[in-house]
């Protein structure tokens, strides 16, 4: 079960997540996020994990997938972030168009991109139809799921319904990321309702926004873990 921690912001978080032994990082470069890192202030933090890693005894190019969270942020900003701060996937959270996602696969071949989709009944269809249009026309390493709450991309807490979540798994073959109000406490029951690829989780391991709880995030990696301790890691573009 490929775990990740969305919404790091503090070194002491990142370090803790490392520790936890979480699959990815997730850091907002979304401006209007009350999670927003700025690429310095997020290429300065992965620099202090790395030497306290090394300090540690860890070797410190074993680190978690870093996935740089956009909202319709364009590709050459995109592109530019992923260099400067040492990214390993791009999650394009905002409502970005298949035309747009092709550029951004153009300029990154290596690069892993997921594609967020904010699910609410009504929207249901159009999303159905948007993902399988996509899929037909751009590599994706997988789909995140969140609950639509208007206004807002995702961070919100609100949780998924699972029927949602199934009706999008059976139209797809591409791994689905469960996001949406997951917590140490609930995300062993979530993944047993929809059998995801992945979870993520931002304001379910905090204790103020931007300020995670380390015993939290330890907490969601195992509870994630319990039925499926296997290591799980996002498809390279190319892969089988």
């Amino acid at each position: 079960m490929w775990t990740k921690i969305c919404g790091i912001t503090r070194t002491d978080d990142a370090i803790a997540a490392c520790r936890s032994g979480v699959d990815a990082l997730g850091l907002n470069f979304y401006p209007a996020s009350k999670r927003f890192i700025h690429p310095t202030q997020a290429a300065g933090l992965l620099q202090d994990v790395r030497h306290e890693r090394r300090v540690s005894g860890v070797n410190a190019d074993t680190m978690p997938d870093l996935v740089g969270v956009f909202v319709n942020a364009d590709c050459e900003e995109i592109c530019e972030i992923v260099q400067a701060v040492g990214l390993t996937a791009v999650q394009c959270h905002g409502d970005e168009s298949a035309d747009m996602l092709r550029t951004l696969r153009r300029q990154l071949p290596h690069v892993p991109l997921i594609r967020a989709f904010r699910l609410s009944e009504d929207r249901l269809a159009a999303i159905q139809h948007q993902i399988e249009e996509l899929i037909s026309q751009v590599e994706l390493s997988a789909l995140l799921l969140d609950t639509f709450v208007a206004g807002e991309f995702g961070g919100t807490g609100s949780r998924m319904s699972g029927h949602l979540v199934e009706s999008i798994k059976s139209a797809t073959r591409v791994p689905l990321i469960l996001a949406g109000g997951l917590t140490a406490d609930n995300v062993a029951q979530a993944i047993d309702c929809t059998r995801p690829w992945g979870v993520d989780t931002a304001s379910g391991v905090e204790d103020l926004p931007r300020i995670k709880n380390p015993q939290q995030m330890q907490a969601f990696v195992t509870n994630a873990r319990s039925n499926s301790a296997a290591v799980s890691r996002l498809k390279r573009p190319g892969e089988s």
